[in-house]
């Protein structure tokens, strides 16, 4: 088997444990404006999208842990529990922390 199957089997193992371990979606209403506000206090951890537009979803995520705010055009929002192993496993399909082969 090649090491990039047992890898990609690897993050495919964490990845569908995550989504199994993570918590349901909050259901809420919040305004784009809010949306806004709370992602900027965030600072470089925020990451957000369509909060500049008025038209479209928008959200923000904390690309620190994984917690997201998602919302549809009409500002139902839904809250998304970030996973603790969030930041490695995004590491992890980034390469940067890929394991290195050892020669003997």
């Amino acid at each position: 088997m090649s090491r990039s199957l047992v890898v990609a089997a690897f993050i495919l193992t964490i990845v569908v444990g995550s989504a199994s371990a993570s918590y349901p979606p909050i259901k809420y209403a919040k305004d784009r404006a809010a949306i806004a506000r709370s992602c900027a206090l965030l600072g470089s951890k925020g990451e957000g999208w369509g909060l500049d537009r008025q038209t479209g979803a928008y959200g923000c995520r904390n690309i620190e842990n994984g917690n997201a705010v998602s919302c549809t055009a009409d500002g139902k929002c839904r809250d998304y529990s970030g996973d603790p192993r969030w930041k490695h496993i995004q590491d992890l399909l980034k390469g940067a922390n890929a394991p290195r082969s050892v020669r003997l």
